[in-house]
């Protein structure tokens, strides 16, 4: 989805992004602000497969990698100035790992609270996980955006979301088998595993 388009069509009040993305919007004259971020570390991560000669992010240069679109305004330009990636390397990401799971030389994009861990499942080995943020890539990562209209005219109402989703997270870190319920309701294929994984990686950030 297009966060900004979304909240300045007042589809939606706010809309978790990226710093990025929020940057991005101030270059294009868009009139959205970053009002928080929750995540100190980004956790943004490109996968590849154990033993396939990709041990280090310099070892993917050249190599087909697969990307969703928003990389092109986010992470992509930093790997291209530090590693040389190119624009020649990228390939469709569809938020799915059977394409990497079925190509042994396969390297995809991923989030370090879930992609690791469902690949890890179905392989039945860890897979070659490089934190973007280790390497230097150091933006503000889910930040609650909104409207600068939202901001100037509903300060009350921007101070009062953001003081509950801390207190959200705060609350998960505490004790996460009430939020644990809650997905399992919504989402009951997903297994307490992954959402484990994903709490002591969410720790991490």
């Amino acid at each position: 989805l297009n966060g900004p388009t979304l909240l300045v069509s007042g589809g939606t009040d706010f809309f978790v992004g990226s710093g990025f993305e929020a940057v991005k919007s101030v270059e294009q004259g868009i009139p959205v602000v970053a009002v928080a971020a929750l995540f100190q570390k980004d956790p943004q991560v490109l996968i590849a497969h154990p033993n396939a000669g990709h041990d280090k992010l310099e070892d993917l240069k050249g190599k087909p990698i697969m990307v969703s679109a928003s990389a092109n305004t986010s992470y992509w330009p930093f790997l291209a100035g530090k590693f040389g990636y190119t624009d020649s390397q990228k390939r469709p990401y569809a938020f799915n790992i059977a394409p990497f799971l079925a190509d042994p030389q396969a390297i995809q994009q991923g989030y370090g609270t879930s992609e690791p861990y469902t690949i890890e499942k179905s392989l039945g080995k860890k897979p070659n996980v490089f934190y973007l943020a280790d390497h230097g890539y150091l933006p503000y990562a889910n930040t609650i955006e909104t409207t600068r209209e939202n901001v100037e005219k509903r300060p009350e109402m921007v101070r009062k979301f953001v003081a509950a989703t801390i207190k959200g997270w705060e609350s998960y870190l505490k004790n996460p088998q009430p939020a644990f319920a809650a997905i399992r309701k919504m989402n009951p294929e997903m297994s307490v595993e992954l959402m484990n994984f994903g709490y002591q990686r969410s720790e991490e950030h």
